[in-house]
């Protein structure tokens, strides 16, 4: 049954500052309190980029809290465009205290769900907290530093270390650090995090569409991501159920061996469902539609709407 949505603009603390967030719910209330799940925007996205995801969640009966991370959108933090995963992670988890202190909404069933960098985050976010009652990790970008160096020829790779270097020497001495856009081709000789034309496009078609995102990110959010592998967390996610949603087609930014590897890392439950997309098919239209019916096909499994089931079950530490 499809619910009718409502909408209420919230803000949130996160480590001192404060962080924006749109909560999606269903408006006929019939199955409070709701489960709710958090949802991070991916590459240095804003959370309007993925209201098509939570509407479609709050039209299946569940709640899903979608966030502005610090430094971007119209969240606090300075300076601007600047992308931190650790950063990231403390917001997700911060959302999640804010979720766990509204009536409506279900603290002791939390989901997490993220895409692209932001299916990485969700895989630290689960395996740090076990909150986190469910994972749910589309197209993840899991290591940064492979993710950065599998993008370049080795040169590129030479020529964005030494830039990281001058700018790290910039700011030690009192300077303002740079910025690079956030998607760029660099066959044709641009600069960029993302190294992919189809990412240009896509990033600088966003950038018209909603106000709040700024398609660059600082040079120093690339050391940041450099020391970031979700990897490593994603063996203490079960006995939480975790789905990895991937692509079957063409995908140069979120490498499938990695997505493969990492599931095999991961304990039970899991689940993984390779759609039949190229890398940004689960993005919008017919593919999103896809993923986001299989996230709650998942999620009326594991979180199922009106019912307590599995509440305290597998708080576990690692």
């Amino acid at each position: 049954m499809a619910h009718e949505v409502r909408q209420e603009i919230i803000t949130f603390e996160s480590c001192g500052e404060r962080c924006a967030g749109t909560l999606f719910l269903p408006a006929d209330q019939q199955n409070a309190p709701y489960v709710p799940i958090v949802m991070g925007a991916g590459f240095t996205g804003v959370r309007q980029m993925i209201e098509e995801f939570a509407i479609h969640f709050a039209k299946r009966g569940y709640a899903a809290l979608t966030i502005d991370y610090r430094h971007f959108g119209e969240s606090e933090g300075q300076p601007r465009q600047f992308l931190s995963p650790w950063r990231e992670v403390e917001d997700y988890r911060n959302a999640m205290t804010w979720c766990e202190n509204r009536a409506e909404l279900d603290g002791d069933r939390i989901c997490v769900w993220g895409s692209s960098f932001a299916g990485g985050i969700v895989l630290a976010v689960g395996g740090l907290d076990r909150r986190a009652r469910a994972v749910i990790s589309q197209v993840p970008v899991i290591n940064g530093h492979n993710w950065l160096r599998d993008m370049r020829t080795l040169a590129q790779w030479e020529d964005l270390l030494l830039r990281l270097e001058d700018d790290r020497r910039i700011r030690a001495a009192g300077g303002e650090g740079g910025t690079i856009p956030s998607a760029a081709d660099v066959s044709q000789g641009e600069d960029g995090a993302i190294c992919d034309p189809g990412g240009a496009y896509f990033m600088s078609t966003l950038e018209q569409t909603y106000p709040t995102l700024k398609a660059k990110v600082t040079l120093s959010s690339l050391d940041e991501i450099i020391t970031f592998g979700s990897d490593h967390f994603v063996q203490y996610i079960g006995p939480r159920p975790l789905l990895m949603i991937g692509v079957e087609g063409w995908d140069v930014v979120h490498s499938h061996e990695e997505v493969l590897r990492t599931y095999q890392l991961a304990r039970e439950p899991k689940r993984i469902e390779l759609l039949p997309y190229d890398q940004l098919g689960v993005s919008y239209g017919a593919g999103l539609l896809h993923a986001a019916d299989t996230a709650v096909d998942f999620l009326e499994e594991v979180l199922p709407i009106g019912s307590r089931k599995g509440a305290r079950i597998g708080r576990t530490s690692f």
